[in-house]
């Protein structure tokens, strides 16, 4: 087990890359393809299929209501924050930025 600081070290400086590329591009909103978000939640549930967080009729609060384990990376912080290296925008839908309205006089 490692601390949960070094996650959020990781989280952060992932979000720093996101709003960068957001400046520098002119985006209005970053968000998860749906297609990069599913991916994520099968590696998830591959992951911690049979580990002691899902498997045996534990019931716990690291369970969702569909008895996913939803709040646990169940890999090591090492492969957390390689993971989270380098924000990657193509994993991402993005919506720039719609023109300045100009008011027209009446």
């Amino acid at each position: 087990h490692n601390s949960v600081l070094l996650m959020v070290e990781a989280q952060t400086a992932y979000v720093r890359q996101a709003l960068a590329y957001r400046r520098r591009h002119g985006v209005a909103a970053i968000e998860p393809r749906a297609e990069a978000q599913d991916r994520f939640i099968k590696q998830m549930d591959q992951g911690t299929k049979g580990s002691v967080w899902t498997a045996g009729g534990c019931a716990s609060w690291y369970l969702d209501s569909t008895g996913r384990n939803s709040t646990l990376w169940p890999w090591s912080v090492r492969a957390y924050r390689r993971r989270l290296e380098r924000f990657d925008p193509s994993e991402h839908r993005v919506t720039h930025r719609v023109p300045a309205r100009v008011p027209i006089p009446a």
